[in-house]
């Protein structure tokens, strides 16, 4: 035990699990809401693997929100052909999970609602951190179908306080 400002705490340690592992969740108390972020992960998931873990988090906790990235069907071609470089491609990495309509996981995951998406990159992030040349592709992208190639999808289920 860890004392904290007058009370005591217990220390907590990270432990090292799959993302899939039916027993991730065994340990964490589901008494309270979540905040799931799981950016970077999806779309090396298995569709089965990916949708059986959201469901085991929405069965797990009595309510919260999920935040993680999710990438069309052109989106992960375009990471599969990138994976073919590089240290990347030295890891091993698989990209299967493609999520074209975000809308798709409230059918397959009971209890989920579909909040909102958002691009990839952001305004934000485009003004600060790419040229012009950059912005006006980016824009222009933004009136096709490329623009759902990878975006942030956001969740909820339960009672969110």
């Amino acid at each position: 035990m860890v004392r904290h400002r007058g009370r005591r705490r217990r220390r907590r340690r990270p432990r090292a699990h799959r993302a899939t592992d039916p027993h991730l969740l065994d340990e964490i108390p589901g008494d309270r809401p979540v905040l799931l972020v799981a950016e970077g992960l999806t779309p090396y998931l298995g569709a089965t693997d990916g949708v059986a873990m959201l469901r085991r988090v929405v069965e797990h906790f009595p309510g919260g929100e999920m935040l993680f990235d999710g990438y069309n069907r052109l989106g992960v071609a375009w990471l599969r052909a990138s994976l073919k470089v590089g240290p990347i491609k030295a890891r091993g990495a698989h990209v299967e999970w493609a999520i074209d309509d975000p809308h798709d996981l409230e059918r397959t995951v009971p209890g989920l609602v579909f909040d909102t998406e958002w691009p990839f990159p952001s305004e934000t992030e485009l003004r600060r951190h790419y040229g012009s040349l950059a912005r006006h592709a980016t824009h222009a992208f933004a009136r096709t179908p490329l623009r759902r190639m990878g975006r942030g999808l956001r969740y909820h289920f339960g009672a969110v306080d």
